[in-house]
């Protein structure tokens, strides 16, 4: 650490973003490439080429590939480098090869970007899904009889969202085979240039499918179904062809809770459970060489870590330690896989593991943030919950922390809901540096921070989530305890003062702290909600069920989600906690993006009216040119001094 290192602050945080690593490939056995990001519009690729001892380096700009790229189109780029799938956040889609014409294009209204992409193994074949995309009825040209305007609502056929998958010729620059299907594409995988294989999530009729696509045909067949749309299914084909792997939710069917290793047989459709005690990763795990086990991603209480099963089920740990594994790649001989790390100090790298020889090697470090700040001391806690349930959590203490002294806390209860991870990016810099320096320049000022994990994120075994779907508990509530009672161990621990409790909470972590507020308003000083998903079921329903989701597919998946249909058990999606809110007296700052890309503002409102009405301190902030997280420093500095703010009135530092 250099002399006279300082905390990080919030202008620094927010004006100079780490390095982050996006994606990864092997050029060949020996090099790897990817995209590093240093901005939202800095992007470079960048090459790794290993060798005994060492690796060495080198990058490009983004820009250099394509006229116009972006991060998007930079994050698609092949193992060689040379074609790209051009991308945008609007409407605009299109795949080209460096510097000639689209292949395929489509601007037509409705539609979205083209994702996902899978490449054959020789490059000559790519899959391709287009999703079509129903847009509310305000962005549809209106009908005109008698000189009347007006919109009929719903009329459209087929569910809300369909996907077109395209087959392409890249020798040929053509579209070969085409299908549309009723749902989202999540994955997809090639048995070398003869097979391909991928999922989707049909809403309309509460089931996910595997469909294949043999080359040289017109036609695709559905080689898997289950129920549940919220299984991500990304299908592994194993190196014989026969066996597909997927990672699924076995137990419920419904929702990403708690995810197993399944095993498909191609010809028969037939599936086999692999694993049950063990919560892997939707998308990244892979075949080994001989087809013999699966290499996989688990979740460890936010340390991500990496195991081998064999096809029976036995798991034998691969990395493991106080660090995220994450996006592993295999090499082409899968004698090796490439994967990301990152710690709590942002410390993060690209790292090899040698699966022969058991050797691991530091290839590149992308950020190292204890090089230029004075970062403060962090540990992972466990504690006990209501019904058996022992969630992990983080924990950043403040600079010289005391152990004889009771500190003001900060709780961050993250987002992402059901299956969701454990994450090491903090709340309001994560579209602008993602990583945890955020907590760290909180620390700074004195505070304690907790990150609290919860049952629905599936790290603690299938049995809580279970009981709770069996029990109709909802799940805002079974999460909101897991955090109470991680607060309530850190005061029985004298480390937390009682009377300094702040809540925050973003995405479905807003949810969660909703939920807590209303169990235990008397246990916080202070809340902030930022963007967060609609609070309650009753409020949910509404969410799901107008707008774009006007009687469409809305409804059935939130049905999926609770289990019973709204004919069997009204009560189910009439719960209302939000009208509740009268009894909430911690002061609570609301803030919200611009309402159109980020979540509705109809909750948060009646929240915040029923706030004012009852005279409890409360502040409702929009911002007129954000989504659902801040992409601009200066948005994303500003939320952070608005905060420091509320919390220097309501819960200050010593």
């Amino acid at each position: 650490m250099p002399e006279r290192a300082v905390a990080p602050s919030f202008e620094a945080i927010t004006r100079h973003p780490l390095d982050t690593v996006e994606r990864l490939n092997w050029e060949d056995s020996n090099t790897l490439t990817g995209v590093i990001r240093q901005s939202r519009t800095d992007t470079n690729t960048f090459s790794l080429e290993i060798h005994e001892n060492g690796a060495e380096y080198a990058n490009t700009k983004c820009g250099d590939l394509s006229s116009g790229a972006s991060l998007e189109l930079c994050s698609k780029l092949t193992r060689d480098g040379e074609r790209l799938l051009l991308s945008s956040n609007t409407n605009i889609s299109s795949i080209a090869f460096k510097n000639t014409p689209p292949i395929y294009d489509s601007d037509a209204y409705g539609r979205r970007a083209v994702t996902p992409v899978a490449w054959s193994s020789d490059h000559a074949f790519l899959l391709a899904g287009e999703r079509l995309v129903r847009n509310d009825w305000s962005q549809r040209t209106p009908k005109v009889i008698g000189g009347t305007k007006f919109v009929e609502v719903g009329d459209e056929p087929g569910p809300v969202s369909r996907t077109e998958v395209s087959i392409l010729d890249i020798s040929g620059q053509k579209r070969i085979a085409s299908t549309l299907v009723d749902g989202l594409v999540s994955g997809a995988d090639w048995f070398r240039s003869q097979r391909v294989y991928f999922s989707a999530a049909i809403a309309s009729e509460n089931r996910t499918d595997i469909f294949e696509y043999i080359s040289g045909s017109q036609s695709f067949r559905r080689v898997y179904s289950t129920a549940g749309v919220a299984n991500s299914l990304v299908p592994r084909i194993s190196p014989d062809g026969k066996q597909l792997a997927l990672v699924l939710n076995a137990d419920n069917m419904r929702w990403g809770d708690f995810q197993s290793l399944v095993l498909v047989d191609v010809k028969s459709g037939k599936a086999r459970r692999v694993t049950t005690d063990i919560a892997l990763f939707d998308d990244d795990f892979f075949w080994s060489a001989d087809g013999e086990s699966i290499i996989a991603r688990f979740r460890h209480g936010g340390f991500d870590s990496i195991v081998s099963i064999d096809l029976s089920g036995r798991a034998l740990p691969v990395r493991s330690g106080p660090r995220r594994h994450y996006l592993m790649v295999p090499s082409p001989d899968r004698t090796r896989v490439a994967y990301l790390t990152e710690d709590l100090d942002g410390r993060s790298d690209v790292r090899v593991y040698d699966l022969g020889a058991n050797e691991e090697k530091v290839e590149l470090v992308t950020s190292n943030p204890a090089t230029e700040y004075a970062l403060s001391d962090w540990e992972q806690i466990t504690w006990g919950a209501p019904g058996d349930v022992n969630p992990s959590g983080f924990l950043i203490y403040p600079p010289e922390y005391d152990s004889s002294k009771r500190y003001p806390m900060i709780v961050d209860v993250h987002g992402g809901g059901g299956g969701s991870r454990l994450y090491m990016d903090a709340p309001i810099t994560i579209g602008v540096n993602p990583g945890p320096l955020e907590w760290h320049a909180w620390a700074a000022l004195g505070y304690l921070i907790f990150v609290p994990d919860y049952r629905t994120t599936g790290a603690y075994g299938p049995a809580p989530i279970t009981k709770m779907y069996r029990e109709r508990v909802f799940d805002g509530l079974a999460d909101a305890q897991d955090v109470i009672s991680g607060v309530e161990h850190l005061i029985e621990k004298n480390i937390a003062d009682p009377s300094r409790i702040a809540l925050l909470g973003h995405s479905a972590g807003g949810r969660r702290v909703f939920m807590a507020l209303h169990e235990r308003s008397d246990l916080f000083a202070a809340a902030i909600l930022n963007d967060p998903i609609a609070p309650d079921p009753e409020s949910f329903m509404y969410f799901m069920s107008t707008g774009h989701l006007t009687g469409g597919s809305g409804l059935r998946i939130l049905e999926s989600r609770v289990g019973v249909s709204i004919a069997e058990d009204t009560d189910q999606f009439s719960r209302n906690y939000l009208f509740d809110a009268w009894k909430i007296k911690t002061p609570t700052l609301i803030m919200m993006g611009d309402g159109i890309r980020s979540q509705p503002h109809a909750p948060y409102e009646i929240l915040f009216s029923i706030l004012r009405r009852s005279g409890t301190p409360s502040r409702f902030i929009v911002f007129a040119d954000e989504g659902h997280a801040y992409l601009k420093p200066d948005s994303a500095l500003f939320a952070l001094e608005t905060i420091h703010e509320w919390l220097s009135h309501y819960c200050p530092p010593e």
